[in-house]
């Protein structure tokens, strides 16, 4: 998959995301923490490094598995960093945070490993 079909993908998890996030703030408004914007835009951000990644790991098709696995590691250290950030800066309703955080993190997470299930798939075939 290109990097751009892969931007666009991003771009529209995390808008479907955000949608459903703004609608559930509208019916409960208590389970949204007031700056989960800046959740979004962490993630964002992170994707589209990991997007880079997966197209160097498409490049060097040997390496592939190991770079894979490297970015989805790199997406949980990121991810704790930007707790630690969180506890360290006392961000208002820090709990509401974290599980803000958690919630959004596992649709990526299974997203990327959709993603890039089927370009696994032809490497494990030839060994």
């Amino acid at each position: 998959m290109s990097f751009i079909k892969s931007l666009i993908y991003h771009i529209l998890l995390t808008a479907i995301l955000w949608l459903a996030s703004f609608g559930l703030a509208f019916i409960r408004p208590e389970y949204i923490h007031p700056n989960i914007h800046w959740i979004f835009l962490f993630f964002l951000i992170q994707s589209l490094g990991i997007a880079g990644l997966n197209q160097f790991a498409l490049k060097a098709a040997d390496q592939m598995p190991a770079v894979v696995l490297a970015g989805v590691v790199l997406r949980l250290l990121t991810t704790i960093f930007f707790f630690v950030f969180a506890i360290i800066f006392q961000v208002e309703e820090s709990t509401k945070f974290i599980l803000n955080t958690t919630i959004i993190y596992l649709p990526y997470l299974i997203f990327e490993i959709i993603l890039l299930l089927p370009n696994l798939r032809p490497n494990s075939e030839k060994n």
